[in-house]
């Protein structure tokens, strides 16, 4: 009985296995600190700043999240004398429907207030959807929010500076539906998606195709460190750390 039921977890495994995710980023790209645009050569800006997206030969780690994640990607809310912030993104191939996901590890240093702290989204020449933003509770702590258009939908529960989460974003392209999960470290990471998001925004419309993720900057947004970024068609593909209904821990390859 036990060799039998190895052998449904490698059967289990292995078809999670065939199914890739559409954009993998572990900004490993074993350069020296700097310019992302510049070092990865894999991002683009699409708006054009005097502060540029930073790069860290440095990576963020989640005990539980076990994989090498090389690399990572800094933003600031430092305000220059003069200029702009970058704003940066990587393309994929693109998706005309159903739902779409994207997951990153981050950890943010300081923070802004207002609407405008948004720092990841997806994109295209339609516009931008699943936008993540993290402003000041009041007290010194982290509320993460989403939106798909318009006033964001924030988390109530609190999260703190200096540390790291992982954070997962879908959005459907027919109902314009964006829904935000936040996982700590210790949190199961399930194979399947959750019944409730911890965030969720719709609006009236939205993009009909998704060709890019982006990290953005902004003076009244954040400061921190992204790293991981996944995006994929499946909730599955996006989980690199897969629980298993008996708890066993898979990891993804």
């Amino acid at each position: 009985m036990k060799n039998y039921y190895l052998f449904i977890v490698a059967l289990f495994v292995s078809a999670i296995s065939f199914s890739q995710p559409l954009l993998v980023e572990n900004f490993d790209y074993e350069l020296s600190s700097g310019n992302l645009t510049n070092d990865s050569g894999d991002w683009v800006a699409h708006v054009a700043g005097s502060v540029a997206v930073g790069y860290s030969d440095d990576g963020l780690f989640m005990t539980d999240y076990p994989f090498d994640i090389g690399g990572s990607a800094l933003i600031t809310n430092v305000t220059p004398p003069t200029g702009d912030k970058e704003s940066v993104n990587k393309t994929f191939s693109a998706v005309n429907s159903g739902t779409i996901y994207y997951s990153a590890l981050v950890n943010l240093t300081s923070l802004g207030s207002g609407n405008s702290g948004f720092f990841l989204h997806f994109g295209d020449a339609s516009g931008i959807r699943g936008r993540v933003f993290a402003i000041d509770n009041g007290a010194g702590k982290i509320n993460f929010g989403i939106t798909s258009l318009g006033t964001p939908d924030y988390i109530n529960t609190p999260y703190d500076l200096d540390t790291t989460y992982l954070i997962v974003v879908s959005y459907n392209i027919e109902s314009f539906v964006s829904n935000l999960y936040v996982f700590e470290a210790g949190d199961p990471k399930p194979i399947d998606v959750p019944l409730s998001p911890d965030a969720t925004q719709a609006s009236g419309n939205g993009t009909i195709s998704v060709s890019a993720i982006s990290i953005r900057q902004s003076d009244m947004g954040y400061a921190g460190t992204i790293d991981g970024l996944r995006v994929a068609t499946e909730w599955e593909n996006i989980m690199i750390d897969i629980a298993l209904s008996d708890g066993t821990q898979v990891v993804q390859v």
